[in-house]
């Protein structure tokens, strides 16, 4: 943890200034899912900072703490106190988010912004689909192995 975030912090001690860019390559490596919530927290306060923030991830933790960051924004800020990540919350227009997804046709990626889904509050992906995937083979496995008792 400490070997990815030094440069990160390093940066942001001596160089940044607001209206630089920061690009951050998967902050989500080497970190323990509760540090990449509050990763992202930091991210979403220096973007209330004045500085442009752009991220690739894979951590369903991060889309969702983002989610909540934004989600946030739409409480008076009052009724935000007590709320983790509440004082660092950002606007929709603030954020965005893209999805890329292999081609079918296997010619390289498509790329969609996503929103957040109104129903779940959340910045939708395929994460569930893989978890829910892996859940029926888990079944599939303990079934097997009880037949086989």
């Amino acid at each position: 943890m400490v070997s990815e975030l030094a440069p990160v912090v390093l940066y942001l001690r001596h160089l940044v200034e607001p209206e630089d860019v920061l690009i951050i390559e998967e902050p989500e490596s080497h970190l323990h899912p509760a540090m990449q919530v509050e990763f992202t927290r930091q991210l979403a306060g220096l973007v209330r900072a004045g500085i442009r923030v752009i991220v690739t991830t894979h951590s369903e933790w991060v889309l969702q703490e983002l989610a909540n960051v934004v989600r946030a924004s739409t409480l008076p800020e009052g009724e935000r106190e007590g709320i983790a990540g509440g004082d660092v919350a950002l606007d929709a227009s603030q954020v965005g988010a893209w999805f890329f997804k292999p081609d079918p046709n296997g010619e390289g990626s498509t790329v969609s912004e996503i929103g957040l889904d109104e129903e779940s509050g959340l910045y939708p992906t395929d994460f569930e689909e893989v978890a829910r995937a892996m859940h029926n083979d888990w079944a599939e496995i303990v079934s097997r192995l009880g037949e086989a008792e």
